[in-house]
């Protein structure tokens, strides 16, 4: 049985492949050109479709019926320059079951079969591509730091390796897996964390919004896509600029404060109190024929801000 390999080529492959089955079942490839990938007349492209057959088992589970040609085909149409040769898909089909664990092979028939009957369960729901891939990388770096001594890391052809013995060039390669599975991201990632993708300029415009005296800052995209770890650094930010910061969890008020606006900003201005460590004053300021907004924004600049005496980021 030939030697098993996992390192960047076949990750490069492996990740190619579910890319292309994600974008095609997506439907962000419908409108490809089949002419130009295929070199086929205009009737001869007519006639020529994908014969893949795909269903939404759920919003995270897909279920695929294909030949590996077809396979073969989808990458060159989603990654005209990276089109993969049958092995090679066969060879990632097998890496997305045994390695990563997200394919379950539903054939009847399996040595040498050209038609696939699978199933892939993603980590992330379907339209969250972007989402799916970045684990991915995580999932994949994460397992070779746990791959078994008879099972070894692809190793880099000597010519690449140029001013260093082959044993050195090994060394350090061996050493990637372990280093990144150190952190499993689960939640948000650290100040300092491989995993955080920076997106510009979003990072640098909302630091440098919270330099500006009244500003506001709104943070939305769905679950697992790095609103967390945004704030944590815009935190961090403000603190380097000596800012005092506050941090609330909405999810820890109970549903009686969400019944009026006034009751709202009451716990919040008393939430805020708290965690500068300062008396909660709210009798003296609050007055019922001024309105709750008023009273809560006099709270601020009378009592809360005249204490601290510094920009406060909340």
């Amino acid at each position: 049985m030939p030697r098993q390999h996992y390192g960047p080529e076949a990750k490069k492959q492996t990740k190619r492949l579910l890319e292309a089955l994600l974008a095609y079942a997506n439907h962000e490839l419908e409108n490809w050109d089949s002419e130009s990938v295929a070199g086929r007349s205009p009737a001869a492209s007519q006639k020529h479709r994908l014969q893949i057959k795909f269903n939404w088992k759920t919003d995270n589970e897909l279920v695929v019926e294909t030949k590996v040609r077809f396979l073969e085909e989808l990458t060159a149409i989603a990654q005209p320059d990276g089109k993969l040769k049958k092995e090679q898909i066969k060879e990632a089909l097998h890496r997305l079951e045994k390695f990563l664990e997200i394919l379950e092979d539903n054939r009847a028939t399996k040595q040498g079969a050209e038609d696939w009957h699978f199933r892939l369960k993603l980590w992330h729901k379907r339209h969250h591509k972007e989402a799916n891939l970045r684990q991915f990388d995580i999932e994949w770096e994460r397992r070779r730091g746990d791959l078994p001594p008879n099972v070894m890391p692809e190793i880099p052809p000597p010519e690449k390796a140029t001013d260093r013995s082959l044993k050195s060039a090994i060394a350090e390669f061996a050493v990637v897996p372990e280093a990144i599975a150190t952190e499993i991201p689960e939640g948000p990632v650290a100040l300092n964390s491989i995993f955080y993708v920076d997106r510009p300029p979003i990072e640098s415009r909302s630091c440098e919004t919270i330099t500006q005296a009244g500003a506001l800052i709104r943070i939305k995209a769905p679950r697992q896509m790095g609103k967390t770890s945004l704030l944590d650094r815009i935190v961090d930010r403000a603190a380097k600029e000596d800012y005092r910061t506050v941090r609330l969890n909405l999810l820890q008020a109970e549903g009686a404060v969400f019944s009026r606006l006034d009751k709202f900003l009451r716990w919040f201005c008393a939430c805020v109190s708290h965690k500068l460590q300062l008396p909660a004053q709210l009798s003296n300021y609050w007055d019922e024929d001024r309105g709750s907004i008023v009273n809560c924004t006099t709270y601020f600049e009378v009592h809360l801000l005249e204490q601290i005496d510094t920009p406060l980021v909340c």
